[in-house]
């Protein structure tokens, strides 16, 4: 009975030391408007949270830059709640809808997760869930907004 009790102290003591590793040692979030020529070459270039409405660009235009300094890959898993519809909205949407999706990438020093729209969905105020190895991070919350002139001065080319 001993040596099985010292046996499962030593896993114990693994098992902590395990876990304890997969703890991030330093994590940055950028969240805004992207710009690059390809997906390798994204990057967050104005961080906002009032995004305007692009539908059917080529790359993704906005979304999160993760920065984890840390010995191995990280899961990072995005828990987005879309606002309820408030009136008639394309995609077959009606109102009092609400939706919540989820996104998830394996980080290992530096990630960006973009977003993009193919159709026309509900404006108004988003919140975004960061998960980093099952353990919540951050809340994160935005606007999606009309797009507009003022906003033309990070559009995709």
């Amino acid at each position: 009975m001993l040596k099985r009790t010292a046996l499962l102290a030593c896993l114990a003591v693994l098992g902590t030391t395990a876990a304890s590793a997969r703890t991030p040692l330093h994590v940055k979030l950028h969240f805004g408007l992207l710009a690059g020529g390809s997906y390798d070459t994204l990057r967050v270039v104005q961080e906002t949270t009032v995004i305007p409405l692009r539908v059917g660009t080529k790359l993704p235009y906005y979304g999160l830059g993760v920065h984890i300094i840390g010995p191995e890959d990280h899961h990072v898993k995005l828990v987005v709640h879309k606002p309820a519809a408030t009136g008639p909205v394309a995609g077959g949407q009606s109102a009092g809808d609400s939706t919540t999706k989820t996104f998830s990438e394996t980080v290992r020093r530096f990630e960006v997760i973009g977003f993009s729209h193919t159709e026309a969905g509900p404006l108004g105020h988003y919140t975004m869930d960061v998960i980093i190895d099952d353990k919540p991070w951050k809340t994160l919350e935005y606007d999606l907004v009309a797009d507009t002139a003022t906003a033309g001065s990070a559009s995709q080319h």
